[in-house]
Protein backbone atom coordinates (compact mmCIF):
# COMPACT_ATOMS: atom_id res chain seq x y z
CA UNK A 1 0.00 0.00 0.00
CA UNK A 2 2.88 2.52 0.41
CA UNK A 3 3.20 2.78 -3.40
CA UNK A 4 -0.38 4.06 -3.55
CA UNK A 5 0.44 6.81 -1.04
CA UNK A 6 3.59 7.79 -2.97
CA UNK A 7 1.57 7.99 -6.19
CA UNK A 8 -0.98 10.30 -4.52
CA UNK A 9 1.82 12.44 -3.08
CA UNK A 10 3.35 12.91 -6.54
CA UNK A 11 -0.03 13.50 -8.19
CA UNK A 12 -1.00 16.12 -5.59
CA UNK A 13 2.40 17.78 -5.90
CA UNK A 14 2.01 18.17 -9.66
CA UNK A 15 -1.57 19.45 -9.36
CA UNK A 16 -0.48 21.93 -6.69
CA UNK A 17 2.38 23.19 -8.87
CA UNK A 18 0.15 23.52 -11.94
CA UNK A 19 -2.31 25.65 -9.95
CA UNK A 20 0.49 27.91 -8.73
CA UNK A 21 1.80 28.43 -12.25
CA UNK A 22 -1.67 29.40 -13.47
CA UNK A 23 -2.37 31.84 -10.62
CA UNK A 24 0.98 33.62 -10.25
CA UNK A 25 4.37 33.97 -11.84
CA UNK A 26 6.28 31.00 -10.38
CA UNK A 27 9.07 29.86 -12.67
CA UNK A 28 8.32 26.94 -15.00
CA UNK A 29 11.55 25.37 -13.72
CA UNK A 30 9.94 24.91 -10.31
CA UNK A 31 7.54 22.29 -11.69
CA UNK A 32 10.33 20.59 -13.63
CA UNK A 33 12.35 19.90 -10.49
CA UNK A 34 11.08 17.18 -8.13
CA UNK A 35 10.30 18.04 -4.55
CA UNK A 36 13.13 17.35 -2.06
CA UNK A 37 10.80 15.34 0.20
CA UNK A 38 10.12 13.00 -2.70
CA UNK A 39 13.82 12.67 -3.54
CA UNK A 40 14.61 11.80 0.08
CA UNK A 41 12.33 8.73 0.07
CA UNK A 42 13.10 7.36 -3.40
CA UNK A 43 15.48 4.43 -3.86
CA UNK A 44 16.78 2.57 -6.88
CA UNK A 45 14.12 0.04 -7.89
CA UNK A 46 16.79 -2.46 -8.91
CA UNK A 47 19.18 -2.49 -5.92
CA UNK A 48 17.22 -0.36 -3.40
CA UNK A 49 20.31 1.88 -3.09
CA UNK A 50 20.62 5.63 -2.80
CA UNK A 51 19.98 7.96 -5.71
CA UNK A 52 21.50 11.35 -6.48
CA UNK A 53 20.07 14.14 -8.59
CA UNK A 54 22.01 14.97 -11.77
CA UNK A 55 23.57 18.42 -12.07
CA UNK A 56 21.06 19.23 -14.83
CA UNK A 57 18.25 18.00 -12.55
CA UNK A 58 16.96 15.82 -15.38
CA UNK A 59 17.47 12.44 -13.74
CA UNK A 60 18.35 10.38 -10.69
CA UNK A 61 21.58 8.38 -10.72
CA UNK A 62 22.22 5.05 -9.02
CA UNK A 63 26.01 4.76 -8.83
CA UNK A 64 25.87 1.08 -7.83
CA UNK A 65 23.76 0.00 -10.84
CA UNK A 66 25.15 2.72 -13.16
CA UNK A 67 21.60 3.69 -14.16
CA UNK A 68 19.97 7.07 -14.69
CA UNK A 69 16.24 7.29 -14.05
CA UNK A 70 14.83 10.20 -16.09
CA UNK A 71 12.74 13.00 -14.63
CA UNK A 72 9.87 14.03 -16.90
CA UNK A 73 7.80 17.10 -16.06
CA UNK A 74 9.12 17.01 -12.51
CA UNK A 75 8.21 13.36 -11.92
CA UNK A 76 10.94 10.73 -11.59
CA UNK A 77 10.29 7.73 -13.85
CA UNK A 78 11.30 4.90 -11.54
CA UNK A 79 10.98 2.03 -14.01
CA UNK A 80 14.01 -0.18 -14.65
CA UNK A 81 13.00 -0.54 -18.30
CA UNK A 82 13.03 3.25 -18.72
CA UNK A 83 16.43 3.71 -17.03
CA UNK A 84 19.42 4.81 -19.10
CA UNK A 85 22.58 2.73 -18.71
CA UNK A 86 25.59 4.89 -17.92
CA UNK A 87 29.02 4.29 -19.41
CA UNK A 88 31.65 2.98 -17.02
Amino acid sequence: MPDFHLHNFVKNLVVFNHHNIKTNSISILKIMEPDQKLLDILACPQCKGDLSLTSQKDGLICEKCRLKYPIREGIPVMLIDEAIKLDL
